[in-house]
């Protein structure tokens, strides 16, 4: 496993091996190595300056330009260093921006629709059964069911935001050095599916309750076709709420990696 410390035996000590250890070992070797040549540096100007001491053309001021030199070269050997590290820190960044998306999305913000989804459904479901109850009684639909119709829209218009506010998040990784997998492109087809579905749904309780309201004429014929449509809207929103709260909640036990849901670009 990448990363994974492992112990191995040698002149009889036990000695720590892993892939991050010896990277942290290399850069302080490099560090040591600098500060060794900065002090060696620092030192071979001490020493031409007590040799020369007695020197008539000797004098303090140049020695003095050493050391601003000396200074200037070693600023500009950290600078080098410096910006050797960029890419390493650019890509860190990029995939700090990445793994705080995913983590917000999938984990944080994905489990909210499975409950806004299941309060949609029951919205739905219960006015469904209501104007199937009004229509097999004969009677006209109740201003309750009414107002609870207008309540469902804005609840569907809801849905429809918070769904793309997670579809919308999770494209935005794109702009950094990773891509989607095909797993995080499953969440957001899923989304707009049961968000799509919603608004069908919701449409067609809508053209139902105009219909009733101006062209019903209350026949048996035209009841059956009526209570066999609300039948068959039931079961689409029942069966859509079953299976995005089922998506849900295997994504989210599942429990995956960040890396199962991003890639890098520079594979």
């Amino acid at each position: 496993m990448n990363g994974e410390c492992t112990y191995c035996l040698t002149n009889g000590k036990v000695v720590l091996s892993s892939p991050s250890f010896a990277i942290v070992m290399k850069n302080k070797k490099q560090i040591i190595f600098i500060l060794v040549t900065i002090i060696f540096f620092i030192e071979l100007l001490y020493a031409i300056n007590w040799w020369f001491s007695d020197s008539k053309d000797f004098s303090w001021g140049s020695v003095s330009d050493w050391f601003n030199t000396g200074g200037s070269i070693g600023t500009f050997i950290i600078a080098l260093i410096a910006l050797k590290k960029v890419p390493d820190w650019m890509e860190q960044k990029h995939y700090d921006i990445a793994y705080g998306i995913v983590e917000k999305s999938i984990f944080q913000d994905l489990p909210a629709i499975r409950s806004s989804s299941l309060h949609l459904s029951v919205r739905l479901l219960t006015i469904f059964r209501s104007i199937k109850i009004a229509v097999n009684n004969n009677v006209p639909v109740n201003e309750l069911t009414n107002q609870a119709i207008d309540e469902a829209d804005n609840m569907v218009i809801t849905f429809h935001q918070n769904c793309y506010a997670i579809i919308n998040q999770l494209k935005s990784i794109n702009r950094t050095n990773y891509n989607l997998t095909e797993i995080a492109y499953d969440v957001i087809i899923k989304l707009q599916n049961a968000s799509k579905e919603y608004s069908k749904v919701y449409d067609e309780l809508y053209q139902i309750n105009v219909h009733i309201k101006t062209e019903y004429t209350g026949d048996d014929e035209e009841i059956k076709k009526l209570v066999d449509k609300i039948e068959l809207h039931i079961n689409e929103t029942y069966e859509n709420n079953s299976k995005l709260t089922h998506f849900i909640n295997k994504t989210y036990h599942d429990n995956r990696p960040i890396a199962d849901f991003i890639s890098s670009k520079m594979n």
